[in-house]
């Protein structure tokens, strides 16, 4: 894994009380949405991303929120 300057990702969790418990999902598995899914979903969080700065990509930032185990 290689390191440039400082464009890190920031991320963050927060699971909602009384949802189901799940284990984690391999991050290979993890599919960012775009848009609301229209197949019936359950929420189980959400997950946050802060990029350091403008010039962290969209695929940093994907992959940041695809490793989010917190």
């Amino acid at each position: 894994m290689a390191v440039t300057g400082c464009n890190t990702v920031s991320t963050s969790s927060h699971q909602y009380l009384g949802g189901p418990n799940f284990p984690p999902t391999d991050p290979a598995h993890v599919q960012i949405l775009r848009t609301e899914p229209t197949r019936p979903n359950v929420q189980l969080g959400q997950v946050q991303a802060e990029p350091s700065s403008s010039s962290v990509s969209n695929l940093q930032i994907e992959h940041a929120l695809q490793k989010d185990k917190k």
